[in-house]
C-alpha cells in the first residue's frame, strides 16, 4: 500500500521486514510462498527506488524459489511477475537508447544522438547502472570524435 501512496522509502523498510519475517516462518509448506511473494514486493519497492541492479536480483531470486518449489510453473506470476516484467522492461530502455545514439553517430545524424545519450545518462546515473555508465561515456567519446573533437 504504500508504494501506491508513493512512499517508497517506507515501502523499503516494510518490505525488509516482511522479507525477514517470511524467512523466519517454520511452516515449510507455505514458507516459499511468503519468502516469493516478500522478495517480490521488495524488488519492487527497490525499483521504485531506483535501484534497479538489486532489484532484479531479488526478483531473480524470488523466481528461482518459485521454479524450486513449483517446477511446472517456474516464473512469477500475478504482481510480482508483472513487476518483474516491468522491470526488465525498465532494464532494456537503457539498451534500446545506446544503440539508438550509436545509429545516429554512425548515419551522422549528431544532432539527434545528443538527446538519446542525454536521457541514457539521466536514467543510468539514477539508476546506478555502471555498466551502462561506462557505455554511455564511451558512446559520448565516440560521438565527439565523430563531431571533430580532440584526437
Amino acid at each position: 500500500m504504500q508504494l501506491v501512496l508513493g512512499q517508497v522509502p517506507a515501502a523499503r523498510k516494510a518490505a525488509v521486514q516482511s522479507v525477514a519475517f517470511a524467512e523466519r516462518q517454520e511452516d515449510s509448506a507455505t514458507k516459499w510462498q511468503k519468502q516469493m511473494m516478500t522478495l517480490g514486493t521488495h524488488a519492487e519497492a527497490l525499483h521504485q527506488a531506483g535501484r534497479l541492479q538489486e532489484a532484479e536480483a531479488l526478483f531473480a531470486k524470488a523466481e528461482k524459489i518459485q521454479a524450486e518449489n513449483q517446477p511446472s510453473m517456474p516464473k512469477l506470476s500475478s504482481a510480482q511477475g508483472a513487476h518483474y516484467c516491468h522491470l526488465l522492461l525498465t532494464l532494456d530502455r537503457p539498451r534500446r537508447l545506446l544503440a539508438l545514439a550509436g545509429l545516429h553517430r554512425r548515419a551522422g545524424e549528431y544532432a539527434l544522438a545528443v538527446p538519446l545519450l542525454n536521457e541514457l545518462f539521466s536514467i543510468v546515473t539514477r539508476a546506478g547502472l555502471k555498466l551502462f555508465l561506462t557505455d554511455a561515456w564511451l558512446e559520448s567519446a565516440r560521438l565527439a570524435l565523430a563531431i571533430g573533437g580532440p584526437q
